[in-house]
């Protein structure tokens, strides 16, 4: 597989309209709902982002690194196996410390860190079959949705923000499920003898790729969580907003 070839730049061109989008939903989130709404969907958000990323082990970098279809297939299976575990695993977690509670919001954690995992998985197929056309729409087409969903809310607070986001994202599973099944990804798995074998033979990733990750991901959405612990979930939005 080439890891860069012409067709790169749909990728990069349709991510960087991703991020325009998002910028543009950001404000927008800024100027409507109000700095206690915003906080609840940031400490929320980032406890489900956390978890989606960390929950796949980064066995779903492995799959571009596959020699034929057939193993892309079967890491693609393993990392949606390994991401459902360690998220209960996490849930559990969560419940029984003061992350969070059993409410809504734990639904919506459980959704977002889940979908979050997977679609990760499948892009990463999708990149193995040099998708990436594809792989540039996908994140684009999100950023539309919840730009899109947002619009029509009229509820002030963080769970409308945050469901607004689990919503695009289950609607973004359903589009790469499509998306991966006509391209010859098979939802059928093996036995778990089958993927436990697979899961030590590619033990470098979770030994070494993933503690690399640690840092940025930690970067990227640990800042709401440590302020809702200071000071109140509610209050993330004052430092956020301005």
């Amino acid at each position: 597989m080439k890891l860069y070839n012409s067709k790169s730049l749909y990728f990069y061109v349709g991510s960087g309209l991703a991020q325009v989008v998002t910028i543009i939903t950001t404000f927008y989130i800024i100027k409507k709902f109000t700095p206690e709404a915003f906080g609840q969907f940031s400490y929320y958000f980032s406890i489900g982002s956390i978890i989606g990323s960390f929950a796949t082990l980064k066995y779903e970098l492995s799959i571009p690194l596959s020699k034929n279809s057939g193993e892309a297939n079967d890491k693609s299976n393993l990392t949606i196996l390994v991401s459902l575990l360690f998220n209960l695993v996490f849930s559990f977690v969560g419940l029984s410390t003061t992350l969070y509670g059993f409410n809504i919001y734990f639904l919506y954690i459980l959704l977002l860190s889940n979908t979050v995992s997977i679609n990760a998985c499948f892009q990463q197929f999708l990149l193995y079959k040099e998708e990436h056309f594809l792989n540039g729409l996908t994140p684009l087409l999100f950023s539309i949705l919840n730009l899109g969903i947002l619009l029509f809310l009229t509820q002030n607070n963080g769970e409308v923000i945050l469901s607004s986001y689990v919503i695009s994202n289950i609607i973004m599973l359903i589009i790469y499920l499509v998306c991966v099944y006509k391209k010859g990804y098979n939802v059928f798995f093996k036995k778990l003898s089958f993927y436990k074998k697979l899961f030590l033979e590619h033990l470098d990733f979770p030994k070494y790729v993933l503690p690399s990750s640690i840092a940025n991901i930690l970067l990227a959405y640990c800042n709401p969580i440590f302020i809702g612990y200071l000071f109140d979930k509610n209050n993330v939005g004052l430092f956020h907003s301005h």
